[in-house]
């Protein structure tokens, strides 16, 4: 299984499958959350992003579809006091912060943004994709 490779080439990374609902017992026993990759833009997706912000206190990282869950929901960020890592490529990038993106020298440039109202957030887009 998938879900299940990923233990080879990272044994400490603890997979889980998304339950239909999520509980705060479900998460309160890890350090960190990692969300976004794979999960979709339907509904349920949606409430999910949500319920990770409102039921977790854990340092978290948004990846992917969260991201782009996140970019229409960014009062979730202002709300939030915990360590928060976003990990956009330049399309998602633009979708959270609606600027004109200034071409960047080179792949590995960074470049990073306070977003307006939130004191601790700030995003790195780490190369062009």
């Amino acid at each position: 299984e998938i879900i299940d490779s990923l233990t080879v080439y990272c044994p400490e990374a603890t997979t889980v499958l998304r339950p239909p609902i999520l509980r705060k017992e479900d998460i309160e026993k890890y350090n960190a959350l990692l969300i976004g990759s794979g999960l979709g833009l339907d509904l349920d997706a949606y409430r999910y992003v949500i319920d990770v912000f409102s039921l977790s206190h854990q340092p978290l990282v948004i990846d992917g579809d969260a991201l782009t869950i996140l970019s229409s929901n960014l009062n979730l960020l202002k709300k939030t006091k915990r360590t928060i890592i976003l990990t956009p490529h330049m399309g998602e990038f633009k979708r959270l912060c609606d600027f004109p993106l200034i071409p960047l020298e080179s792949p590995t440039s960074l470049l990073t943004l306070s977003l307006e109202s939130a004191p601790g957030p700030r995003l790195f887009p780490l190369s062009q994709r």
